[in-house]
């Protein structure tokens, strides 16, 4: 174990190990969530130099990038094979390089995969950000590989564990991951959202006199698109003129499939697929929607949902995960079961018929979001996280 102190006022060099977006392009809530993350961390005083290690396997060189004279992203080439039996072994050498090299006051690693894997083996103060139930997601994923599955199901679970027992400090971003982690610990455990980008917040809110609904995120199966095509036919029978804009990568070829198999006829030119949009861009398309969908199967926070609330939209969504605790059904958006196409219908039929109630579950959810996802209170409450790592730290050594 490295040396430590509290450390209580001097400006902490912090280090990331996370996935990251490459060369602009965002994929998933994760990438967003902790590109906005670094950049806020990087404007605090508190807050020395602050470096993101990004493994990947699909570049062929290592690259740093400084994106402000305060923050640095490694893309770093990641381990390809054997990862989850050798415990990442060749990506953990990598990283005890590169921390030796930085040296890190804290470790935060991102998920209780192979990111927080590292970043509690390091030998430096961790936290952990917990970013929904890996077991869940293996068990999900791995369910129609009948030999190997339950192997990757096993050695996911113990992962998962040995990052809960060792890092210094848990960070939950919902209650219900909270409740997750309790099974396992009960100390050092905080809870802090992710943030949302200041742009949402800046961009005043636009009435939509369209029939636009929103859909973001990833095109695959636990996102459940296929579901949500099906029920937006439903929808087309009784708002002739709606439309459902489409926005995400489709990482899943047999999954793409299989979403492009549900959709009838009539509805390809009322169903438009964006594919990866950022920036500005998406918060122009996302401003342009009369409401936002999301029919998940399984979910934790999504980024995407936070992100329409600060927009002034109101969400319809799947009950799962944590979203009853950013969407308050008949408050700020309406939640429907999981798989119940005929009510999700019904919900958007109802916001899309109803300017004014699209309008006041707008400003509530607006204002809900500037009181828990500005990127400078999460910043700082993440920073106070990272001195409890290193005091927890110094207290087992």
């Amino acid at each position: 174990m490295h040396s430590t102190s509290s450390m209580s006022g001097k400006p902490l060099r912090i280090m990331l190990i996370s996935d990251y977006p490459y060369k602009g392009v965002i994929i998933g809530g994760l990438e967003s969530a902790v590109q906005i993350l670094a950049k806020a961390l990087s404007e605090l005083q508190a807050v020395e130099k602050v470096l993101v290690v990004n493994f990947r396997t699909n570049i062929d060189r290592d690259e740093t990038v400084a994106i402000n004279d305060k923050l640095d992203i490694a893309y770093v080439i990641g381990q390809k094979h054997y990862a989850l039996p050798t415990k990442s072994y060749f990506d953990l050498v990598n990283a005890r390089r590169i921390a030796a090299q930085f040296r890190p006051d804290v470790v935060h690693g991102q998920g209780t995969g192979m990111q927080g894997d590292i970043a509690t083996r390091l030998g430096y103060p961790s936290a952990v950000t917990i970013h929904g139930v890996g077991v869940f997601e293996a068990e999900l994923r791995e369910k129609h590989h009948r030999f190997i599955g339950p192997i990757r199901v096993r050695l996911t679970k113990e992962m998962t564990k040995r990052v809960e027992h060792s890092a210094h400090v848990m960070i939950s971003i919902s209650e219900f991951d909270r409740e997750y982690l309790a099974q396992t610990r009960s100390s050092n455990v905080v809870g802090i959202p992710n943030a949302v980008r200041s742009e949402f917040f800046e961009r005043l809110p636009a009435p939509a006199n369209g029939k636009r609904i929103l859909f973001g995120g990833l095109i695959i199966l636990r996102k459940n698109v296929a579901g949500l095509i099906r029920a937006f036919a439903r929808v087309k029978q009784a708002v002739p003129d709606a439309v459902l804009d489409i926005v995400g990568l489709a990482p899943d070829a047999a999954y793409y499939k299989e979403v492009q198999s549900a959709m009838e006829d009539s509805l390809r030119e009322s169903v438009i697929f964006h594919g990866g949009v950022n920036g500005d861009a998406l918060v122009q398309l996302m401003n342009g929607a009369s409401v936002s969908v999301l029919f998940s199967i399984y979910e934790n926070l999504p980024c995407i949902i936070a992100e329409s609330l600060a927009l002034g939209k109101p969400v319809v969504s799947s009950r799962v995960g944590s979203i009853h605790e950013m969407v308050r059904d008949g408050y700020n958006g309406f939640l429907v079961e999981s798989e119940n196409e005929a009510a999700l219908a019904e919900r958007l039929i109802l916001l899309l018929n109803d300017e004014q109630l699209r309008l006041n579950m707008g400003c509530r959810g607006r204002e809900l979001a500037i009181e828990r996802w500005l990127p400078e209170k999460v910043a700082n409450d993440t920073v106070s996280a990272y001195r409890q790592a290193i005091a927890v730290a110094a207290s087992n050594a």
